[in-house]
């Protein structure tokens, strides 16, 4: 008892703090984080605007040569400019034409397949302007990757080269595995809400109704709160998922007012939007409401200036706000110089990394202190109550002492509740999880304090039998038991009625109302179900078995999986699952094979009647010290060997043992071991064992048949 609930649980406390002490998979790999890495999309936006001209963009790309082409392309993949990296693709043969957040996609997957063809060696690559196309690798003859001269005279990857970027990137990851980075590329995303946010009036092509009106898209598993959409953008960031991080944000205004498409300056606002936040207050994704339709999020929390704002627009989608997003590049001058209060998970002191589900070590760490700290002080004030019954029950005050012990039994799961309460209250949980965690919650406590009520009963059986005996009428014992049973089935009805208000978050009048007008209708109709009720009251009263133990009913012979209230329910030994309705197993004979205290068998082995009396007492004496103090003796059941019986063909030597524990395993392995050393010692001894004899008389019918076969005999 004591290695259940003090050793075991320190263990796993002990592995908690020890598992956040490991080197993460990124330090292992050496992937650097978003913070490090990132050169900042918003702060290039700033210094060249949206509207440049390509030439301009181009001329700082170096597309002169084949080896300035091939050494920008690199440079600007791992800076993650792919503004500049899409330059020196030849997007042509590609239709229709790749918007920007799959020109990414290109630009990561070519990356990876020059880091996985070959090492880069830059003195290998043409210099030269007015050159030939360049392959690459440049020594392999069937090279998939060339580089070529376009029209305007700037170098870029062929578009034979582009338009095959897929095929290419997927023959070499069957080959070879691909780098960490083109893994993470992202795949263009189907439904439009994840995508660019456009205005929810815009009128279609066919129809020129509002698509609002007549297309309702379904709202994006990562925008359904304000806690997702807050995960969202840092999550999305960090994995380097632009198209999600920018679908975070409301741009309706910023469309209106920026007409044209601006991926890049809109990745920069998003990049700049998390870094504001990192800086205004530390996260606390449990304070965060979950809810689909909760209240409008403003952070930080609980302070007076809420710039950041997360709302839920027309659709059912909770993005930051038009007023947040217009104030991004003002809000990120003022706090860009201000320290990180959100560090990334990797500099975070081990306490405050995450470790499940996005709740960080701490937070586990509460939720087992406070399970094991309300275990501890169940089992003592349960040791102290049963040591109090028992000084009670000693001094005669057996009423006292049956209402001690009845509190005992319920004081470690009143208390296991109570810390499961505390420990689950600090847990970052989605709203749908929090709702189901705090009914079950709900419905276990009932359970519980029923169960104590349930027991308590038993307090006022004693009470009135204490008067029957002092007054010596015989009313008071005909009594008990009726006053019993009515107490324990008023109890049933409120903790039912307590467990229904849980499920259904109704008040007590709502589903009183609705029990009174349905009663009737259930007398009536439900009889049989009114049956399987009471019967199961009549199983959790009686226990005739538990979840587990095997039973034999009615020719059903399995363990009990389930017990409910209409049915139980019993998996077969070939697999089968029979339900069986409470009703009749409570008014039907059961055999609990799960509680029998050991396995006998019976073993009949027969020798052939020619055998000598001396093999014959030989075979016994064989038997009776192979079974003497065998393993799962018990030594008040030994085993028992005798010569039997006469058969017709042999004679029967009869052997008995039981075994204990009733393990069925072992007790399959001690039967083969011992049937085992009784075919070696047999053998030995020169016993035969008896084979059934049966002598056929056919050689004159099969004649007959013959006869009758032959030609020209009718």
């Amino acid at each position: 008892m004591f290695c259940r609930w003090v050793i075991f649980p320190a263990v796993a406390i002990c592995c908690c703090l020890l598992s956040p002490c490991l080197p993460s998979p990124s330090v292992c790999f050496g992937q650097t984080s978003d913070t490090e890495t990132l050169e900042d999309a918003g702060d290039t936006d700033s210094a060249k605007s949206a509207d440049d001209e390509p030439s301009t963009l181009q001329k700082e790309a170096s597309l002169k040569s084949a080896r300035q082409t091939l050494q920008s392309f690199i440079v600007a993949v791992e800076n993650e400019d792919y503004r500049t990296a899409a330059l020196a693709l030849d997007f042509s043969a590609v239709d229709p034409t790749p918007d920007p957040f799959e020109q990414v996609k290109y630009a990561q997957r070519l990356k990876a397949c020059l880091d996985n063809l070959a090492l880069v060696d830059f003195s290998m690559i043409n210099d030269e302007a007015d050159s030939l196309p360049v392959s690459f690798p440049p020594d392999k003859a069937d090279s998939p990757i060339v580089l070529e001269r376009c029209e305007d005279g700037l170098w870029r990857f062929a578009a034979d080269t582009v338009a095959k970027i897929d095929v290419i990137y997927t023959v070499l990851r069957e080959q070879t595995p691909i780098d960490s980075d083109a893994t993470t590329a992202q795949q263009p995303v189907q439904d439009e809400s994840v995508g660019e946010p456009t205005s929810g009036d815009e009128p279609d092509k066919k129809t020129g109704e509002a698509r609002s009106q007549t297309v309702s898209p379904p709202v994006p598993d990562g925008l359904k709160s304000a806690r997702s959409t807050m995960r969202t953008l840092f999550d999305s960031l960090k994995e380097r998922d632009y198209q999600s991080a920018v679908a975070a944000l409301d741009f309706s205004e910023f469309d209106r007012t920026n007409p044209g498409p601006n991926p890049y300056r809109k990745i920069g606002l998003a990049r700049n939007l998390k870094e504001v936040i990192e800086r205004l207050a530390l996260i606390d994704y449990a304070q965060i409401s979950d809810d689909p339709k909760g209240p409008i999020l403003r952070f930080p929390l609980n302070k007076p200036n809420q710039p950041v704002e997360i709302v839920r627009n027309e659709e059912g989608a909770w993005r930051f706000s038009v007023d947040t997003v217009s104030q991004i590049d003002a809000l990120h001058e003022i706090y860009k110089d201000k320290p990180i209060l959100n560090l990334p998970d990797e500099e975070k002191p081990w306490l405050s990394r995450e470790l499940v589900l996005g709740n960080e070590t701490w937070r586990i760490l509460w939720l087992f202190a406070a399970i094991f700290v309300s275990l501890i002080i169940g089992h003592a004030l349960r040791a102290g109550l049963n040591w109090r019954a028992g000084e009670l029950a000693r001094r005669g005050r057996n009423l006292r002492s049956v209402g001690a012990k009845t509190v005992a039994k319920a004081a470690v799961s009143v208390f296991f509740l109570v810390g499961l309460s505390v420990g689950l209250s600090v847990l970052v949980l989605d709203h749908e999880t929090q709702s189901l965690v705090s009914s079950v919650i709900h419905v276990i406590f009932a359970v519980v304090i029923g169960y104590t009520c349930f027991r308590l009963v038993d307090v006022v059986t004693e009470l009135i039998r204490e008067r029957g005996e002092r007054s010596g009428s015989t009313l008071n014992h005909m009594l008990a038991p009726i006053v019993s049973t009515s107490l324990r089935l008023t109890i049933i009805v409120l903790v039912l009625l307590e467990i229904a208000m849980a499920i259904s978050d109704q008040p007590p009048s709502t589903v009183l109302a609705g029990l009174g007008a349905g009663g009737l209708a259930v007398g009536l109709a439900a009889q049989e179900t009114i049956k399987n009720l009471f019967g199961s009251v009549m199983i959790f009263t009686d226990r005739p078995f538990e979840l587990g133990d095997r039973i034999v009913f009615n020719g059903h012979d399995g363990p009990v999986e389930s017990v409910g209230f209409r049915s139980t329910r019993i998996r077969t030994l070939e697999g089968h699952l029979v339900t069986v309705p409470n009703g009749e197993m409570a008014n039907t004979a059961i055999q609990n094979i799960g509680k029998r205290p050991y396995i006998r068998r019976k073993m009949n082995i027969r020798i052939a009647y020619d055998t000598p009396p001396e093999l014959v007492r030989k075979s016994l004496e064989i038997l009776r010290e192979l079974l003497a103090d065998h393993e799962g003796m018990h030594e008040d059941l030994p085993p028992r060997v005798f010569l039997d019986d006469f058969l017709d063909t042999a004679m029967n030597i009869c052997a008995i043992y039981w075994f204990h524990p009733p393990e069925y395993w072992d007790y399959c392995v001690f039967g083969e071991k011992l049937n085992l050393q009784v075919i070696e010692g047999f053998h030995a001894a020169g016993i035969s064992f008896a084979l059934p004899a049966h002598r056929l008389f056919l050689e004159e019918k099969v004649n007959e048949n013959r006869k009758s076969d032959e030609p020209g005999t009718e």
